[in-house]
């Protein structure tokens, strides 16, 4: 299993919280999820969270893309 399995309902719902449940927050966290797994720092990410779980260095960057 990889973060974004163990997380697909939380990105779902960060997703409908940052745009207010717009019916396009699906869009938005799918999006997300893809330029987060073709992201050049993907490695290294995954890799800090792995090692740090409790900071979030995965969900952080995934917000980020949502909020850009």
């Amino acid at each position: 299993m990889s973060w974004i399995d163990d997380n697909y309902s939380n990105i779902l719902q960060w997703a409908s919280n940052i745009t207010k449940s717009d019916e396009l927050s699906g869009d938005l966290a799918h999006y997300a999820i893809e330029q987060f797994l073709t992201h050049h720092r993907y490695e290294e990410i995954t890799a800090k969270d792995l090692l740090d779980p409790g900071y979030g260095h995965c969900r952080g960057f995934i917000l980020a893309i949502m909020r850009n």
